[in-house]
């Protein structure tokens, strides 16, 4: 199972800037396999300008996620 259910980040206009799962992705920084923080799993992520347009190079969309 890869992940069951997906989050929408919004703005205060409504705009989705990132999309999240419920998994997290456990991260040990110092090999003593005690899990030391965990991160999210970010399937998209979307910044735009001052005039609502997707800024080059700022845009990441993973293949698992259909709706991006």
């Amino acid at each position: 199972m890869l992940h069951s259910k997906t989050y929408e980040l919004t703005n205060h206009l409504g705009n989705v800037l990132t999309v999240i799962t419920d998994r997290k992705i456990p991260v040990d920084i110092n090999a003593d396999n005690i899990i030391d923080y965990y991160l999210a799993d970010v399937v998209n992520a979307t910044d735009y300008s001052a005039f609502g347009a997707p800024l080059v190079g700022r845009t990441f969309s993973s293949s698992s996620y259909r709706y991006g």
